[in-house]
Parts: structure tokens; sequence; C-alpha cells
């Protein structure tokens, strides 16, 4: 699952269910918001402004024998299948994604990081785990001259909160303010 950093530009289509009903996706549409990180030591307070792309497994997700190929929701990448429950649970995502100072983040195998959401889908307990990639926007730092990252939302997809935690989960969560510091380099 990598990167796709022109998601902060992507307008997901909504999606004409084969039900006759529209699912809008402008919820997955960019969004900005700016984090505060404090003085430290050497550096003073200053403001980073985090701007957020949703990618498109988020709302969908693979394909398997037998499946409903008017669910196929074409992207630029790869068609996927257009998934209900991701969607439904896509719509917290700003939301969660706007919190993630107050969360627990992880750092993940994959170079990634991790945040989970715990839900009730359907009288059944779940995570709604939350993938993302953070990474510092030189051009749009240049451009304004603000201190600027990118952060894709690369998956979020539900589990039943009896299977085990990724292995990421184990280690010691890492705070948001450290993982935007991380990826403007303004070092601890």
């Amino acid at each position: 699952m990598g990167a796709h950093w022109g998601a902060t530009d992507t307008l997901w289509e909504d999606f004409q269910h084969p039900d006759g009903q529209v699912r809008p996706l402008s919820h997955l549409h960019p969004l900005t918001f700016v984090v505060s990180l404090p003085a430290i030591k050497n550096r003073q307070s200053l403001d980073v402004s985090v701007t957020v792309g949703f990618a498109l497994h988020t709302f969908t997700r693979d394909g398997v024998a037998g499946d409903d190929l008017r669910l196929v929701y074409p992207a630029y990448r790869e068609d996927r299948l257009f998934d209900e429950l991701r969607y439904r649970l896509s719509l917290s995502l700003p939301d969660i994604v706007r919190s993630l100072e107050g969360r627990k983040c992880f750092e993940n195998p994959s170079q990634n990081y991790l945040t989970v959401e715990l839900t009730d889908i359907d009288g059944v307990a779940s995570e709604y785990r939350i993938f993302f990639l953070v990474q510092r926007w030189k051009e749009e730092c240049r451009r304004t001259g603000l201190h600027c990252v990118r952060l894709i939302v690369q998956s979020a997809f539900p589990v039943n909160a009896e299977i085990p935690r990724p292995r990421a989960s184990h280690r010691q969560p890492i705070g948001f303010r450290v993982i935007l510091s991380r990826a403007l380099r303004l070092g601890k």
C-alpha cells in the first residue's frame, strides 16, 4: 500500500450505487487544519499546516470471485469495489484525523502510522483501524513560507475487536506532535 501524495488534490466522485442511491464522497475531499507545536529547548513554538488527503482504500475493498461488478469504483491507479461498511465508517474520518493530537498513534513496521477508533458495528464491538503517512510538503512550505505537511490516510477498515492488534500497537504510542516534528525534521 504505497503513498499517493496526489491524494491531497483528489476530489472523489460520488458513487452511484446499484441500489439507485448516490453515495456522496465529498467528506473525503482534502482538508487542512493547523496544529500548534509548543516551544521546546532551542525551538520557538510554531504552527504546522496539515493538508489531508484520503486514499481509495478508505471506502473500497479488493474484489473476490462472485462480487457484483456494478460495485466497481474506477480510480486513477486501480479499480476496487465500493464497500458499504467502509463507506459508512469513512464518514467519521475527517473528525478522527482532526483529533489526532488527542489520540494514541503507533508506528507501523510498514513505515506508516496507525490509530484505532473503537466502534459499534451492528451490535459488535469493533476496531476501526486507520493507517496514514505524514511527509513534509517542501513545495508548499516554500510557496507559503509556512511549516506544511501532507497527511495521507492510506486505508481504514473495521476489524472485530477479538482479532489480535497489529504488532505496532504493542509498542509505545507516539504523539501526533512528535510525528509532525519528525516529518518536518525538527528533532525531538
